[in-house]
């Protein structure tokens, strides 16, 4: 990394919608951390239809390679502009991308257009990958981005008080030597006796953009087609046991199930004492409150769908879910 590429750091909180879908398929393959992701795969398993499932192998098997539809997503907010932007990509990137996965797996017979001139194959990934995103992701898709939010509050903070090292260093396979960023990648993952393969990537002064993925298992790197775009390094950023529990067992919940915990003046100022990102101990001396009182409060809030809460280390940060600004927000 150049003095330019340093300049050019910045953290992003989310690749978006249909790039989580994608780590997420492939965790659902999985049978890592099953404490954690157990409930959430069974419900996800559930919903997939054979046929979405299929081509899910293929896009996001378990061991292998993933299909690099997060860098032909760009970052993006909604899932209909991720969509488009597939839709709208040259064929031959596309064909690239297809007869190299090709080589390593087994292609699912809908998709098989895409290696001959793209016909309905294209739209029959696209359908794909919205069905796997409706599947696996969407009934917990704000919860997990408020999770990625608080996820990016906490890196800032990290970079404030311990500089870019910090977040460099967060994962045991990046190896951070000031000018180069090292990954490591384990090789035949089935094997005891794998080797260790190191990897290097030069910026060239694209800079480097810093996102989490609470379904990513290892840290990996995007290189967008553009040149004026910065390399992507992906951070998995899973919560802690409880929090994933709450995910899975009240992501579900109708809004007025979850708005009505909210009860009291002191509780609606804690919402609001929130919005700013604040630990337990932050907002009760801003409110003038016991640190328990703030803990009761805050509990009944995260319960109600209201406030994601992050634990790292001997820190608590509570900043609000979308449904929590929305609320504060009058809307």
């Amino acid at each position: 990394m150049s003095v330019e590429d340093l300049a050019k750091v910045r953290l992003i909180t989310s690749l978006g919608p249909l790039a989580e879908t994608t780590f997420a398929l492939q965790t659902l393959q999985r049978t890592a951390h099953p404490a954690l992701f157990g409930a959430w795969r069974k419900k996800a398993r559930h919903r997939i239809p054979p046929h979405a499932a299929a081509i899910s192998r293929f896009v996001a098997p378990p061991d292998g390679v993933v299909m690099d539809l997060p860098t032909m997503f760009g970052t993006h907010s909604e899932v209909d502009e991720a969509l488009d932007r597939l839709r709208g990509l040259p064929h031959w990137m596309l064909h690239a991308e297809i007869d190299y996965l090709a080589g390593t797996r087994p292609m699912p017979g809908p998709l098989g257009h895409l290696a001959f001139g793209d016909g309905p194959g294209r739209e029959t990934l696209l359908q794909a990958v919205r069905t796997g995103f409706a599947a696996v992701l969407e009934p917990y898709w704000q919860r997990v981005r408020a999770h990625l939010e608080t996820q990016t509050l906490l890196a800032s903070r990290l970079l404030a008080t311990r500089g870019l090292e910090g977040i460099l260093t967060s994962h045991p396979s990046l190896i951070w030597q000031p000018p180069v960023l090292e990954m490591r990648r384990n090789q035949a993952p089935r094997d005891p006796y794998r080797q260790v393969n190191v990897q290097e990537y030069r910026l060239e002064g694209r800079g480097l953009s810093i996102a989490f993925s609470m379904f990513l298992h290892r840290p990996t790197i995007l290189h967008p087609e553009d040149v004026l775009s910065p390399f992507i390094l992906v951070l998995p950023a899973h919560p802690d046991l409880r929090a994933g529990l709450d995910m899975w067992s009240s992501g579900e919940q109708t809004t007025g199930q979850r708005l009505a915990a909210l009860l009291g003046r002191t509780r609606a100022a804690v919402l609001e004492a929130a919005a700013d990102g604040r630990t337990t101990s932050e907002i009760a001396r801003h409110l003038g409150i016991t640190a328990a009182g703030a803990s009761q409060h805050t509990t009944v809030l995260r319960e109600a769908g209201l406030i994601t809460t992050l634990r790292h280390r001997n820190t608590v940060i509570h900043t609000l879910t979308p449904l929590g600004v929305t609320l504060l927000n009058g809307g």
